[in-house]
């Protein structure tokens, strides 16, 4: 099991390492014992913690309303819990959707 991953009663909790202001949006892979998530939205009222929802609604191929931040809304240190999916088919698709430099 990935160190960025864990088990929860409601589904799986994704720790993560964001980079507001990017120049590419995007899963980066791994940093330390979080994933590494990139974007291109600033991180004021929001719109970082907006646009990484919605990114990993797209790249993780669950419905927006099936993930919510936990912890981390003023920082880059985040944990976002994952309804409705499980470890094992979650770590098959964060490896599909981690981009290939």
């Amino acid at each position: 099991m990935n160190a960025f991953l864990t088990q929860h009663a409601d589904g799986v909790v994704l720790s993560i390492r964001a980079k507001p202001g990017a120049r590419h949006a995007g899963i980066q892979g791994v940093h330390g014992t979080q994933l590494k998530v990139s974007l291109h939205a600033p991180p004021e009222k929001g719109k970082a913690n907006e646009e990484l929802l919605e990114l990993l609604s797209k790249c993780l191929q669950v419905k927006a309303n099936c993930l919510s931040l936990l912890s981390g809304q003023t920082s880059q240190n985040k944990k976002v819990l994952i309804r409705g999916i499980d470890l094992v088919k979650l770590e098959h698709r964060l490896q599909a959707a981690v981009v290939k430099h």
